[in-house]
């Protein structure tokens, strides 16, 4: 049988750049390997210059924030709870309420009875 020549991708001392990588193993099809079956394969337009640079300006940012230890990327801390007030009979319900709403995941309950504890006159049982 004659040796048949076989076009191999580029060793990483023959690569041009970082960026010839991922486009040599797009053009290979190899990318596919990745996807689900049940993902189309077609019928898919090639991205503007604009959504390219876009696209590039992310990640450039991306890089800047992870290679360098003095950027630290934007978290959310969430505003603490408020406190009941201890005897008022309506921080006590609304308390009870929002311990049921966190443990069922119910985030809206959750800000709805803080907005709640926090804003209401708090009045004690044995001041009416």
């Amino acid at each position: 049988m004659p040796w048949k020549h076989t076009p191999r991708s580029p060793t990483a001392r023959q690569r041009r750049s970082d960026a010839d990588e991922p486009t040599a193993r797009i053009d290979a099809d190899a990318f596919w390997r990745l996807v689900p079956d049940w993902v189309p394969r077609t019928g898919y337009a090639m991205p503007s210059r604009h959504v390219l640079r876009d696209v590039e300006a992310g990640l450039r940012k991306r890089v800047r924030t992870v290679s360098d230890p003095t950027v630290v990327p934007a978290l959310h801390v969430p505003a603490p709870e408020p406190v009941p007030v201890e005897g008022c009979d309506v921080c006590g319900a609304l308390t009870r309420q929002r311990v049921s709403a966190h443990a069922a995941g119910s985030i809206v309950t959750v800000r709805s009875c803080n907005e709640e504890i926090a804003n209401h006159p708090h009045r004690r049982a044995d001041r009416e």
